[in-house]
């Protein structure tokens, strides 16, 4: 499993799926954003492009797909930010009609063990506010001892 620093503020909560690790209700002025935490078992859930892409394909973008990698206690990050509409769900797991004035924050975690994957959506002014917050956990990832 990993271990990471859970940031001030954000609630933990019971994880609404079994496909899910953990989960987080992020606060913000503009509403809350969620933090779901999977785990597909050792080379589960898929490779790290398909991943990135059909999270960006979950939302209409008003820019470009800002994308990011790093480094940090033997683990290979890589996360995506991206602003716009969530797009409806198909999978009943989503938004049931289109969200504008959204964001989502998706993270794939490689490493021995892995992959673990991290989503976060919601309000664009919330997930925007709690950027430094998101970048501090995901640089606090390291493999549970």
């Amino acid at each position: 499993g990993l271990d990471f620093a859970i940031p001030s503020g954000w609630q933990e909560q019971t994880p609404s799926s079994s496909m899910r690790i953990a989960q987080m209700t992020i606060p913000g002025d503009a509403g809350p954003a969620e933090l779901a935490v999977f785990f597909f078992g050792v080379g589960g859930g898929g490779g790290l492009e398909a991943n990135l892409e059909r999270w960006g394909g979950q939302m209409d973008a008003t820019g470009p797909v800002k994308r990011e990698a790093f480094e940090s206690n033997g683990l290979r990050i890589t996360w995506i930010d991206v602003a716009g509409t969530v797009k409806p769900s198909t999978t009943g797991m989503g938004p049931a009609t289109p969200q504008s004035g959204s964001r989502l924050f998706g993270a794939v975690v490689e490493g021995e063990g892995g992959p673990w994957f991290f989503k976060a959506v919601g309000p664009d002014a919330t997930l925007s506010a709690q950027r430094d917050a998101w970048m501090a956990m995901l640089q606090s990832l390291k493999l549970a001892s």
